[in-house]
């Protein structure tokens, strides 16, 4: 994935016209991430306590899975590649005011729609549908204008998304869910590899970390070990992929400055993430040999990977294409700390099963996302300060 620059040739210098929430893809989308989050996870809360059913449609396990992996996963992926593929493709647009308002009122659709109490899930994977092939035609016409061919593939991972919405509506749901899990954490690894020793050597003012030598083998070795969970393949061919892979994501780690980020919320968060990785896989090949540890390895990757990088990516990006300083307030900090305690939590409760834990866990892992929002709400619906776009 290539490097977002600040600022471009041929990018535009002014704001294009209408409401600045509808002016750049990251706006509407982490507004709405973070919201579902915060709805989503006392609904599950909810759910748990009043024994709801647990494989019927999109209900109990099912829906959680949906609600988390596509609902709020899915939007900071479309706000970060709506915003991205902007530079990707030397300054064209992607989608702003009434194309990007189709997205987002798309993508809300299928969030109501596929409420228990609202029970349509066959027109919510129609709204998914238009939000994701949206998205997908979005992405894709810049990126095939520009010739940006290393970037192609981000055309049909919106595609994938939509695929995996409609086999969670089916009886290969749970199978259905693991890929999806397996899907993140290959472009988690992706991603964190090239931002993250990027974002602390510019903050700590410091040569970037030279790149691991084992770290291009890292993919491969996922898809493999997603490959084969997905066959079914034998505990010890499942168990060594996945601690090749967590040995790896942990390797990685290695210079790049982790250690000297504990006063810089932006970056420590980033840093949390990528031991999560490390920490999921890790725990899968645990799990290879005893499958008490699977629910644990999920949550990990989910709770912890998931939620740390996503959180701190909306978080910085809010701020640097808003025309911030990259300065995480007081109020941000705890937020990250809450989720990661939240995180832990429900990692723990997966090996010691207790309701207490349970719905503490996703009680802080959703406060940590409506803190963060109120701090940012403000940021997403207003110009930036020194009238440029964005």
């Amino acid at each position: 994935m290539t490097r977002i620059p600040l600022s471009l040739a041929g990018e535009p210098t002014a704001p294009p016209p209408g409401p600045p929430v509808l002016a750049t893809g990251f706006r509407p989308f982490f507004l709405g991430a973070a919201a579902w989050a915060g709805i989503a996870l006392p609904l599950w809360i909810v759910m748990l306590a009043a024994r709801a059913p647990l494989s019927t449609g999109l209900l109990g396990a099912r829906w959680h899975a949906h609600a988390l992996l596509i609902g709020y996963a899915g939007a900071v992926l479309s706000g970060f590649l709506l915003t991205a593929a902007r530079h990707w493709s030397g300054g064209r647009p992607t989608a702003s005011n009434g194309g990007l308002l189709a997205l987002v009122a798309l993508w809300a659709a299928g969030r109501i729609l596929h409420l228990p109490a609202v029970g349509l899930d066959g027109l919510g994977l129609l709204a998914d549908g238009g939000w994701l092939v949206g998205l997908s035609v979005a992405l894709g016409r810049p990126l095939i204008a520009a010739r940006s061919r290393r970037n192609y593939g981000l055309v049909v991972a919106p595609l994938l998304l939509l695929a995996a919405s409609a086999a969670l509506q089916t009886d290969a749901a749970p199978r259905a869910t693991a890929a999806l899990v397996d899907g993140w954490l290959v472009v988690m690894t992706l991603i964190s590899g090239r931002i993250v020793p990027m974002f602390t050597a510019n903050a700590l003012k410091r040569e970037p970390a030279r790149r691991y030598r084992a770290e291009r083998a890292l993919v491969p070795v996922l898809i493999a070990l997603a490959v084969a969970e997905g066959l079914g393949a034998p505990a010890p061919v499942v168990g060594s992929l996945a601690a090749v892979g967590a040995v790896g994501l942990l390797g990685r780690l290695w210079g790049w400055g982790g250690a000297s980020t504990g006063r810089e919320p932006l970056l420590w968060i980033l840093h949390a993430g990528c031991i999560w990785l490390g920490v999921a896989v890790g725990l899968k090949a645990v799990a290879a040999w005893s499958p008490v540890w699977g629910t644990a390895a999920t949550h990990a990757a989910t709770a912890g990977a998931l939620g740390s990088l996503t959180l701190g990516m909306m978080a910085r990006v809010t701020l640097g294409h808003t025309g911030r300083a990259l300065a995480a307030g007081p109020v941000v900090a705890i937020a990250f700390l809450l989720l990661t305690a939240g995180a832990v939590l429900r990692v723990g409760a997966a090996v010691h099963p207790g309701a207490m834990a349970l719905h503490g866990a996703g009680a802080l892992w959703a406060l940590a996302q409506v803190l963060w929002l109120g701090t940012a709400v403000s940021k997403l619906v207003t110009p930036r300060p020194d009238g440029r776009p964005g």
